[in-house]
């Protein structure tokens, strides 16, 4: 545990550092632990820096790709193991080249021939709430063991019957084995700055084990975006705000600007943190960054601005183009798909309905329609589609004054794949004539995620 807080600790001191000079080192990985079963296999960690950086592996049954980079990058960790007998642990140094930045990742692969070793972990070492009470967000423990979890009063956690405000000391909720933990504020914050403290998932009574996550409480004006996926073309991306800020003003841009508040008012994007927003477009590979600031009920907007940035996926071109559709006699529909030689599969999904994700654009269609939604329109479960061709789709409904169909194409590069979406949107009147596309939107309300409609 101790050694746990001390590369916690660490890792703090350098996004402080590289906050108040960008010419300082700064290195993050998105896991400070990583877990294997006997059999091995393969996990990806994400690496957040400001400068070039290299991964040092102490054994041969431990590998990375790609072992070098710069700026951030997500890497492939695979342990080459198969019906591993005994507990085995390793280690990743991670380090800048400059050699200011050290981050050790733990690596421990578990044993056949004991019952899997002790394991407990909750796979994110970082939680970011609003500034507004009762914000809730969950924990994934994963773990063969009996835990409690400690942290700060200002969080409260689930314990199965009511919220319990959380101690230092002593842990007010308990469980044993896989379980998710909801955990939310207790409070509004009005300080100015943000609240940071550590929640602590250890092992009851002995305290043996244990895993550490640090969480905030955004600043009464703070504005944190945060990126929830990335595509080649584009990234989704969330916000979480301070209680009093009414509206955000953000510019997804491959330049880090520092605005003033009268080009910010006249020339960025307005939304709200009810939303989940995207950005299409972007150039393969290429820096992004996203620059906010918050404003109140009377328009005052937060000097300070707010900026988080990343690198897009390489482009690996896979290839699932919607080329043209046709209605059919039967009440049918036929698409055809074009495909190229890097497409390992892809999955197209079709609808008709006029309530659905369609109306909103790529990035956030691909999260709707390929994670939340069952498989009643999947053309093929499974690995999908490889080759070009013509697909049918039965007209369910029996509308036919509108079609949407999205093809999601996969590929593989260095053991990460690669994703593409293409989307196809056609609208016809009662005579069946041809109407204009609608436009598409940049954002869709948090709520719609989980909209049963749209399943």
């Amino acid at each position: 545990m101790k050694h746990i807080q001390y590369v916690v600790l660490i890792t703090l001191i350098g996004c402080v550092l590289a906050c108040e000079d960008d010419s300082e080192s700064r290195l993050i990985t998105s896991a400070t632990q990583i877990y294997f079963t006997p059999s091995g296999g393969s996990q990806t960690i994400e690496i957040e820096s400001n400068t070039d950086w290299h991964i040092i592996s102490d054994v041969n049954w431990l590998s990375v790709y790609p072992t070098k980079g710069s700026l951030n990058q997500n890497v492939r960790v695979t342990a080459a193991i198969k019906d591993n007998e005994l507990e085995q642990e390793s280690r990743l140094i991670v380090m800048t080249d400059d050699g200011r930045k050290v981050v050790n990742v733990s690596v421990k692969v578990e044993g056949s021939t004991v019952k899997l070793g002790k394991q407990l972990d909750i796979c994110v070492d970082k939680k970011t709430f609003s500034g507004k009470a009762w914000d809730v967000d969950s924990l994934e423990i994963t773990s063969n063991v009996t835990w409690e979890v400690l942290g700060p009063e200002w969080l409260e956690a689930w314990d199965g019957e009511r919220w319990r405000p959380l101690l230092e000391t002593r842990g007010v909720v308990r469980g044993s084995g896989n379980s998710t933990v909801l955990v939310r504020t207790a409070n509004i914050n009005k300080n100015e700055e943000s609240k940071d403290d550590v929640v602590v998932v250890r092992e009851y009574l002995t305290g043996e084990f244990s895993h550490t996550v640090n969480v905030s409480q955004v600043g009464r004006m703070q504005t944190s975006p945060t990126v929830l996926w990335k595509l080649e073309d584009g990234i989704v991306f969330d916000w979480h705000c301070g209680c009093d800020v009414d509206k955000i003003y953000y510019k997804v841009t491959d330049e880090k600007e520092k605005p003033s508040i009268d080009v910010m008012r006249s020339t960025y994007g307005v939304t709200e943190d009810t939303y989940i927003n995207s950005a299409t477009g972007l150039k393969p590979g290429s820096q992004f960054y996203i620059i906010a600031s918050g404003a109140d009920s009377n328009g005052n907007i937060c000097k300070e601005v707010y900026t988080t940035y990343g690198r897009l996926p390489n482009e690996t071109a896979p290839l699932a183009n919607i080329i043209t559709g046709l209605h059919v006699d039967g009440g049918k529909w036929r698409f055809c798909i074009d495909t190229n030689l890097l497409t390992g599969s892809y999955h197209v999904y079709v609808t008709d309905q006029s309530n659905s994700a369609f109306m909103y654009n790529d990035p956030i269609l691909w999260h709707i329609a390929m994670i939340n939604c069952n498989n009643k329109y999947w053309f093929q479960k499974g690995t999908g589609y490889k080759t070009s061709g013509w697909i049918f789709w039965n007209d369910l409904s029996g509308k036919t004054d509108e079609i949407h169909v999205i093809a999601c194409a996969a590929a593989e590069e260095g053991g990460l794949f690669r994703h593409k979406v293409f989307r196809y949107d056609r609208y016809y009147d009662a005579e069946g004539r041809r109407l204009p596309d609608k436009p598409l939107l940049d954002r869709i309300p948090k709520s719609m995620v989980n909209d049963p409609s749209l399943r």
